[in-house]
């Protein structure tokens, strides 16, 4: 029993990873990355549309009109950071499952209690270790996820220069232009 419960975490973890490669190499959206800029007079936040050796452009929503965007100069820029869009969720999805199945698992290897008052078997003590372990996984999932790349800028247009060519890789243009 504990071989084949093994058997179908790690099957149901594996068809999950595989589902969202194969779903980006598959999809032809371009993957959406929010950008907060500090800029020397107000934080400016939306999602990476372009870059160029100027500024950065911004989108103020995921619809991109010409209407939403906002152009911001380099040599306003003081900190960008960049996240990719829905890697919170992905990762506390990831980390729920993992802990749930971790749980799982450590609750079949305890085996039956002893027969008395309170007794579980292993499959109540592997129910009870996959729901406990799923909620603290899937909140430090959550924290991982929620981390964002920070580029510094200093208001300086050779720091802006040095990290052009790493910009480019985030904005919609760039993407769009490689498919």
């Amino acid at each position: 029993m504990k071989t084949f419960a093994l058997k179908i975490i790690v099957a149901l973890f594996i068809s999950v990873i595989s589902y969202g490669q194969e779903r980006s190499k598959s999809n032809n959206k371009v993957a959406l990355y929010k950008v907060w800029v500090n800029t020397d007079t107000e934080k400016v936040k939306g999602f990476f549309y372009a870059v160029d050796e100027t500024g950065i452009t911004l989108s103020k929503t995921k619809k991109i009109d010409l209407e939403t965007l906002l152009f911001v100069p380099a040599e306003k820029i003081n900190i960008i950071k960049i996240r990719k869009r829905g890697s919170v969720a992905k990762a506390s999805l990831v980390g729920g499952l993992a802990g749930a199945a971790l749980g799982y698992v450590i609750g079949l290897s305890g085996g039956d209690d002893d027969t008395g008052w309170f007794s579980l078997t292993k499959e109540e003590k592997a129910t009870a270790g996959g729901i406990v372990a799923c909620i603290p996984s899937g909140i430090i999932g959550a924290l991982i996820g929620s981390s964002r790349k920070k580029i510094t800028i200093d208001y300086k247009m050779d720091n802006y220069k040095k990290q052009l060519g790493l910009m480019e890789k985030y904005s919609i243009v760039y993407q769009l232009g490689k498919e």
